[in-house]
């Protein structure tokens, strides 16, 4: 099958961007979980409770709820990060729901084929922009979990990133001259 090379541009970048939701959703979830329960050991409650024992069901609800209780978050943003983690679930469940709606061969332009897209190309900005809010809130009053994920990805992602716009222009390109092509 040969696909057009506006569309697997598409593809591509999408499919990067998949790889760093996933990251730095799973990094934020470790670090909010981990944050918390660290937090627990070393300043335990007065009646020695943990708010995210092992085996508690719903952690990530919970850990939510912990920083919604704490001021961290508001009501609206601790949904919008809870979705953001989800959408993080729709790349590792259902890769294909993100990708069917590219139109492949045999049209002449690029349009959704009536698949709604499911692809949410901000969420990589907005978990990033949760994360530093997230950890400026926890960083007065918790005790901080450190990780070294983000050493190890550091070079993956500094990759993906200069590939994102490299594609990005390359997409607008391409768009712009179907576009002109009457497509």
């Amino acid at each position: 099958m040969r696909v057009p090379a506006l569309e697997k541009n598409v593809l591509k970048y999408r499919a990067l961007q998949m790889v760093m939701v996933i990251f730095h959703a799973e990094s934020l979830k470790r670090y909010v979980i981990e944050s918390i329960r660290s937090t627990d050991r070393i300043l335990p409650s007065e009646d020695g409770a943990e708010r995210l024992p092992d085996g508690v069901t719903k952690l990530v609800k919970k850990a939510f709820a912990v920083l919604l209780e704490e001021g961290i978050l508001t009501l609206d943003e601790s949904r919008q990060v809870q979705k953001l983690v989800d959408y993080r679930n729709d790349i590792a469940h259902r890769v294909h729901e993100l990708t069917g709606d590219v139109v492949l061969p045999n049209r002449t332009t690029w349009l959704m084929s009536g698949l709604e897209s499911k692809c949410q190309y901000e969420a990589l900005d907005r978990l990033k922009r949760f994360r530093r809010k997230i950890e400026d809130g926890l960083r007065s009053s918790f005790a901080q979990s450190l990780s070294l994920d983000s050493v190890h990805f550091e070079v993956a992602e500094a990759t993906y990133l200069e590939e994102l716009s490299r594609l990005e222009k390359r997409i607008d390109r391409q768009m712009s001259a179907r576009m002109e092509a009457g497509g």
